[in-house]
């Protein structure tokens, strides 16, 4: 329930004229400076610890409590911060002006000679703080009513003093103290003592209610959340237990949460977290159900904070080390992610954290800012012993929304062309803001029709209501279009919109691409007009360039019938378009002054005039090395992805580092690095000496939306291991993300690989959203929308898996299914299994070799049986298995591995897994194969024995 009262409309008119904006749906924050300090090491020269002074202004990073008053009340800037500042052995609440620099500090302590009041040094109105021991209280947390500007401290105490006191807002006066710390004593026997509590376990609303998060582990650990209020209204001097708000009471055996970490919003609400669950509360209803819930799995939240007049929520997780940003409660009574932000340089725990929502950090962005408080550097190292001891410093971050700038349509390309229907594709940058984009397309008669002013007046737009976009990153755009009219001109062009006015939410900023144009094709009856059954698709003229054959490894010509091969240990893909419009295949460069100097990936596409090739290779293109060089293409052919060593191919790639890069091939110098500053944290040297950075591509989604790679560091927050050890990631909209997290999301496994030593085929699934991979340790696990991981609860390793990631077949024989969480054992108990020979894209249909007998007596259509110790070839569907032949063991040197021979695949299956093919020296259909058989290629060495022939099995 919201309320309306007359705290509210004080606090609108306490501030000044335009400084509450419209707050318009944001991304996600990003960090815009530290405050109180820079990182790094505080020495202490010589004397005691005790006696040596401190940096003050190092504090408001170590905060364990922090509260705003953004309203100005009380006679203080409006924006003050409060702080209760931990550092060695000082704990003081202390005041820093809206920039965050030190005003002044301040204790309160039964014995008079530890109350203090201190300053910055150089402050003739105060001393200069220093250290002393502690020897009772200790503050933990602040808030501040934001109608009368008193700053409320939560402290820990003997049994029988007051645990919360009330200050002024400038800390000169002592205005009333309350909340009796109870001892070991029941909660029913004295309701109105605090037993316990923690960082983060205070609250304050503007009519002067506190909430005391209380924990009684004397009693079975019964846990609420108390309230005090003011005897009377507007009393700040006496103030009365005023029972619980949302007693929760269960033990530590109850299921109920924990309503810790409480706050306000400017409404009255209090929002509460623990562990795993945030949720919003009425006050005014304490036995009413949340408002609105939150349930984040992965656990670890610890600082919780809101923006009082947006009521987005922010919390800090010590799970992945980040900032999580929350939308404001739905109409559904849900809180939804607005995105994540990391702390730089990383911290292990945050306590404190508060929002200014009326403050802009700079004209460009809309007003809120948040301060993030962290005790200690990542890892919390303190070493020496005193006076010579060094401390990580604390530190604090200030987080805003993002600038708010017009968005910026950075390419324009056109595929897949007919007679009637185009694609049309670009990439846009929101820059930050909420952006609303369309394709406008028209004929070129009505564009050059239209007035210059106006050109695509009356054009038509896709999609349907346009789409959307948000982050700060360059993002792919691309629709479809039909109903087009044969061998016609179009232009077409992408326009892109977003709000960028913090003072005015009708105001928008457009962004938009140059006009281009693409022509239609006209009709045409099927076939060629010369009725010849193939055409030529890669130039006729190559200047002394060839396309490379399929098996790079192999010249394509020897040396005495036309002009020297060339041998390679690494082919690019040779792929055609779905439409049979586009191919792409790699040769030696057709041009003198074209592409790299060797291997160069060619796109050839079907136009009015006939085929049309671009090179699609970057000149500095160093591929020699496997794993680099051109890996994959969607189907239509509109994007690719390869990898390079060095040079950095990108401004935005990090100089000489090992990197991958999607190319739009409709336009191949726009391209987008997978590690860029902004989403990647390097620790391993650059260049390609030993220990540098080595990152392999592992696989993509069909569309390459989502690409899997793997890198020997740790390139993200929660990524452990640093360089050398190896971590899976995947990249989406710009975005890293970690892979290898175990069961639970608490642990990262770093030494992982995707798939395994043995296989990696379709350890990525069709559509992005299942990845196989091993940990060090050889356990096989799958990670599932990039959000969860599950074991497969099987010891064998990774062979292959069905396209959509549902099953998985292991090298121990095990057919393993995800839903049910369980094995069907392919040799049925009997073991013996040897490798894969083929199988069908859902791994319906199996085709596998054993050494056991696994079919009884069964004879195949030769007559044949299965033999005991021998390669035999079984053909499993579904829980049948059929004898397809005895192998000879020369048909395969590698056991476990019955799909390769020297490098070449010997057996592959139909889509469908109906029909094997595969290759056999044994006479297998009766058929007299005996030599003389080539042996090694190139030479004359023959062999008089069994030749390998060819086989097709039709499972029907």
């Amino acid at each position: 329930m919201r309320r309306s009262t007359h705290w509210v409309a004080t606090i609108v008119t306490a501030l000044a004229v335009g400084l509450l904006a419209p707050t318009l749906a944001s991304a996600a924050y990003e960090q815009v400076g530290t405050f109180a300090g820079t990182p790094g090491v505080v020495r202490v020269e010589g004397g005691s610890e005790e006696s040596a002074r401190w940096p003050e202004e190092v504090q408001l990073g170590g905060a364990s409590g922090m509260a705003v008053n953004y309203a100005g009340a009380g006679g203080v800037p409006a924006g003050t911060v409060y702080a209760v500042t931990n550092y060695s052995f000082e704990t003081r609440i202390a005041r820093f002006n809206p920039d965050g620099k030190f005003s002044e500090a301040w204790t309160f302590f039964e014995q008079p000679s530890f109350k203090e009041r201190c300053g910055p040094e150089g402050d003739p109105a105060h001393p200069v703080c220093r250290s002393r021991p502690r020897e009772s209280g200790k503050p933990i947390d602040v808030d501040v009513d934001q109608t009368t500007g008193n700053v409320y401290v939560l402290d820990q105490v003997n049994a029988g003093e007051n645990k919360i006191h009330v200050y002024s807002p400038d800390g000169s006066k002592l205005i009333a103290q309350f909340g009796v710390q109870a001892g070991n004593e029941a909660t029913a026997t004295s309701p109105d003592k605090i037993h316990s509590s923690r960082p983060g376990g205070l609250a304050v609303d503007a009519m002067g209610n506190a909430y005391v998060f209380d924990l009684n582990s004397f009693d079975n650990f019964y846990h609420r959340l108390m309230v005090f209020k003011p005897q009377s209204p507007g009393d700040y001097e006496h103030y009365v237990y005023a029972g619980q708000s949302h007693d929760i009471g269960a033990g530590f055996l109850g299921e109920t949460q924990y309503p810790m970490n409480p706050v306000t919003d400017a409404a009255g609400d209090i929002y509460v977290a623990e562990e795993e669950y945030i949720a919003k509360l009425d006050p005014e209803q304490p036995s009413s159900l949340a408002l609105c819930e939150f349930k984040f799995p992965k656990g670890g939240i610890e600082g919780m904070t809101v923006n009082p007049q947006s009521e987005e929520v922010f919390f800090f997780t010590t799970n992945d080390r980040k900032v999580h940003q929350l939308r404001a409660c739905d109409a559904e009574g849900d809180f939804t992610e607005a995105g994540t932000f990391a702390l730089s340089p990383k911290r292990t725990e945050v306590l404190a954290m508060a929002v200014n929502p009326v403050r802009q950090f700079e004209p460009s962005r809309t007003a809120g800012e948040l301060y993030v408080a962290s005790t200690d550097g990542e890892g919390g190292a303190t070493k020496g012993t005193p006076p010579n001891r060094e401390k990580e410093s604390a530190l604090g971050y200030i987080f805003a929304p993002p600038k708010e700038l017009a968005p910026e349509v950075l390419s324009e390309s056109v595929s897949a062309i007919t007679s009637s229907s185009a694609r049309l594709e670009g990439t846009v940058n929101p820059k930050g803001s909420a952006t609303h984009y369309v394709f406008q397309y028209l004929s070129d008669a009505a564009y050059q029709a239209n007035e210059p002013t106006g050109r695509f007046a009356g054009a038509a737009e896709i999609p349907l209501g346009g789409g959307l976009l948000e982050g700060s990153l360059p993002l792919p755009v691309s629709d479809a279009i039909s109903g087009l009219s044969p061998d016609t001109e179009y232009r077409y062009r992408v326009l892109a919109t977003s709000h960028c006015s913090s003072e005015d939410e009708s105001k928008l900023c457009p962004g938009s691409g140059p006009a281009k144009a693409f022509r239609t094709y006209p009709l045409q009856s099927p076939g060629l007009s010369d009725g010849r059954a193939f055409e030529l698709v890669s130039p006729a003229l190559k200047h002394g360039g060839q396309v490379m054959p399929s098996e790079p490894g192999i010249s394509s010509c020897t040396p005495v019938e036309c002009k020297p091969g060339l041998a390679y240990n690494h082919a690019f893909p040779r792929q055609s378009s779905t439409d049979g419009n586009s191919v792409a295949y790699e040769g030696t460069p057709f041009a003198f002054d074209e592409g790299a100097k060797v291997e160069n990936e060619y796109i050839s596409r079907r136009g009015p005039s006939g085929w049309q090739t671009t090179n699609l290779t970057p000149k500095a293109l160093f591929s020699k090395t496997g794993g680099h060089g051109y890996q994959a293409f969607n189907p239509d052919l509109s994007d690719g992805i390869f990898g390079q060593i060095s040079p950095s191919l990108s401004p935005e790639a990090p100089s000489e580092y090992s990197n991958l890069y999607r190319q739009p091939t409709g336009d191949p110098l726009a391209l987008s690095p997978l590690l860029n500053e902004a989403n990647a944290t390097l620790n391993c040297p650059s260049g390609t000496s030993e220990g540098s950075l080595h990152i392999t591509y592992a696989g993509a989604s069909a569309d390459l939306s989502r690409l899997y790679f793997q890198a020997n560091d740790a390139l993200t927050p929660e990524a452990t291991g640093g360089c050398g050890e190896t971590n899976l990631y995947e990249w989406a909209e710009g975005q890293l993300h970690l892979l290898n997290f175990a069961p639970g999301g608490t642990e990262t496994l770093p030494g992982s690989r995707f798939g395994s030593s043995l296989s990696a085929t379709n350890a990525i699934s069709r559509d992005g959203s299942r990845a196989f991979w091993s940990s060090k340790a050889g356990q096989l696990y799958v990670r599932i929308d990039g959000s969860e991981t599950l074991e497969v609860k099987d010891p064998g390793k990774f062979l292959v898996a069905a396209a959509d990631g549902s099953r998985v077949l292991l090298d121990d024989g095990c057919l393993y299914d995800l839903a049910k969480e369980a094995c069907e054992d392919l040799t049925q108990g009997k073991g013996g299994f040897e490798g894969i020979s083929g199988q069908s894209e859902d791994l319906s249909h199996v085709y596998f070799v054993d050494s056991a007998v696994l079919s009884g007596e069964e004879e195949n259509g030769e007559g044949a049986k299965a033999l005991a110790g021998k390669d035999n070839l079984y053909a499993w569907e579904e829980g049948a298995i059929t004898f397809v032949a005895t192998l000879l063991p020369q048909d395969n040197t590698e056991r476990g591995t019955w799909a390769t021979y020297i490098g070449n695949r010997t057996a592959e299956a139909s889509p469908a897994g109906r029909r094997l093919a595969f290759v056999s020296s044994a006479p297998l259909s009766g058929y007299d194969n005996t030599g003389p058989c080539i042996v090694e290629s190139g030479t004359e060495n023959f062999n008089p024995g069994p030749c390998a022939e060819v086989f097709l099995y039709d499972s029907q």
